[in-house]
């Protein structure tokens, strides 16, 4: 096995392409992304264990993240999110060119911001990945941009994230936040997995939106909540293999 990471940027996306070069036939591909203030720098472990387990990698930097902050203020949470996800499919189609690549085995995930990004995609009618995972998020937006304790934090890592953006964040948040459309997901292979010590993240309307979603779904298998019980708003390299068995069943 002969792991190589190297660096791209595609259609204005900083990112690392992480693979083994002695791969000879075609391979899923894997987006991740990290969560808000992060970097793909951040997510080279993740990236190895996808690759080694046989995952063509892109850990990718979030809009106005990374190599993409050019001016060392970070954009709003939305606005990363919104963008990041206007972005996913541009990628797909890039990399589907690869003749290394199985253009039907696509996975995406992502933590915390990360996560809101998958569960943004994921629930437009333009997606084109096969199955998804999302950590240490939940769909409800409205939940962290009115929680005090998580809008402490951002503002710490962004300072000039004022009450007013908040509040304006947090109204186009109840419009358009993924929660309004988990009933199209219908089948759709998708993974959740919050800390059950997580003070940022609630996980009861979560559990109670994932219940109604699976009464959806023909093959009640497919959609999963899982909760590590000890775990705060931290990765885990658990999750990260839990993430890569369901990709494995998935992709």
């Amino acid at each position: 096995m002969s792991i190589k990471t190297q660096s791209n940027n595609v259609n204005g996306v900083s990112l690392y392409e992480v693979f083994d070069e002695s791969w000879t036939c075609s391979k899923p591909l894997v987006i991740l992304i990290h969560g808000f203030s992060g970097q793909k720098d951040e997510m080279l472990p993740w990236g190895t264990m996808f690759a080694e387990s046989g995952y063509y990698t892109l850990l990718i930097d979030a809009y106005g993240h990374g190599e993409r902050n050019t001016t060392g203020d970070l954009p709003t949470p939305l606005e990363a999110v919104l963008k990041t996800t206007d972005e996913i499919n541009g990628l797909i189609e890039y990399y589907t060119k690869n003749k290394i690549i199985d253009s039907k085995r696509i996975g995406l995930a992502g933590g915390s911001m990360g996560g809101w990004i998958t569960l943004n995609y994921i629930t437009r009618r333009d997606r084109k990945v096969k199955a998804a995972a999302s950590m240490l998020a939940t769909p409800y937006w409205t939940e962290i941009l009115g929680n005090p304790v998580a809008i402490s934090l951002l503002q710490e890592k962004k300072p000039t994230y004022t009450n007013e953006i908040i509040d304006a964040e947090l109204k186009l948040a109840e419009q358009i936040q993924p929660a309004r459309s988990f009933g199209s997901l219908r089948d759709f292979p998708l993974l959740n997995i919050n800390g059950g010590a997580d003070v940022f993240v609630p996980t009861e309307s979560l559990k109670q939106l994932i219940e109604y979603a699976r009464s959806l779904y023909q093959d009640k298998s497919l959609i999963k909540m899982s909760i590590h019980p000890d775990t705060s708003h931290v990765f885990t390299s658990e999750m990260i293999q839990e993430v890569i068995q369901w990709f494995d069943l998935h992709l």
